[in-house]
């Protein structure tokens, strides 16, 4: 079990902490060790980053307290630090924009109902969206490819370490006391 031990030897500081109560000391530190996990996540990109730190939270009961990330986008969080395949979290097929599509941004359900149609690979045994031709036009490429499953993606780690945690600890301590 990762344990963080702090000697105090400075009278004033001893003076100090005894007119704190333990319940407050531990949420003073809980916060400041939450904004180093929400400055990491922040580091992920503008899109995904703001998403990730929002995600992070406290939970304290007594003494103990614990930073974790919970809500919508904690999957994502969690997806990045540990990395793996991608999946639907409903069951549903993933499509991944192709090469050519130019807009790769933007998610295949906000195009609308009849900007797509589907066709069955006979040979690879895939699914393709091309953008739904007008009168006498061919058809062009695929611009999203539907699959249950995405190739492993490699682990980002962004969750704060150890050493981070303490470096964070030490901080605290020697900016409040």
């Amino acid at each position: 079990m990762p344990r963080v031990r702090i000697e105090v030897n400075d009278a004033e500081t001893l003076r100090q902490l005894d007119a704190l109560s333990p319940q407050a000391c531990l949420a003073a530190w809980t916060e400041a060790v939450r904004r180093l996990a929400e400055q990491k996540a922040l580091k992920l990109g503008d899109r995904i980053g703001p998403r990730v730190a929002d995600a992070i939270t406290t939970r304290e009961e007594g003494l103990t307290a614990e930073i974790l990330l919970d809500g919508p986008d904690a999957r994502v969080g969690e997806h990045i630090h540990s990395g793996g395949p991608i999946q639907s979290s409903n069951g549903k097929v993933l499509a991944i924009p192709t090469k050519w599509n130019s807009n790769k941004e933007d998610f295949a359900s906000t195009y609308g109902e009849n900007y797509f149609i589907l066709l069955r690979s006979r040979k690879r045994n895939r699914a393709y969206l091309f953008k739904n031709p007008g009168k006498g036009e061919k058809l062009g490429r695929p611009m999203f490819v539907l699959t249950p499953k995405t190739r492993p993606q490699k682990p980002r780690p962004w969750w704060p370490d150890d050493a981070e945690v303490e470096a964070a600890t030490v901080n605290f301590f020697e900016e409040n006391f």
